[in-house]
């Protein structure tokens, strides 16, 4: 799951994604963070959660800007090869998770595109 923090920071970079609430019932499951700290209140403990972009929704984002993306278990490989001037070989994001990889990369190539403009 995506570090919430780094989420945090690609939004803030451009990635086209606003946090939302999702309510929790028992037939739907979803990859989710706890939006809230615990409460007493178990209704509002159970109902409170944010959802984050998935592992394959930042690959997706990458793809379209025209990167080459290889997902490890601990890493994130990219390049471009129509912009040799930006990432003319394989970068490597590691991180503890595939999803924070891909985020960590992800990041870099809005910083990037943030750069040129």
């Amino acid at each position: 799951m995506l570090d919430w923090e780094l989420a945090k920071k690609l939004r803030d970079a451009g990635l086209p994604w606003r946090p939302r609430l999702f309510e929790i019932d028992d037939n739907c499951w979803a990859e989710c963070y706890k939006m809230n700290p615990p409460t007493d209140d178990w209704d509002e403990v159970t109902k409170q959660y944010i959802l984050l972009p998935r592992l394959d929704q930042l690959i997706a984002f990458m793809e379209e800007r025209g990167y080459r993306v290889e997902s490890k278990q601990d890493a994130c490989y990219i390049f471009h090869p129509n912009k040799p001037h930006i990432c003319p070989w394989w970068q490597k994001f590691p991180a503890e998770n595939r999803t924070n990889a891909a985020g960590e990369a992800l990041l870099w190539i809005l910083q990037q595109e943030q750069a040129v403009d």
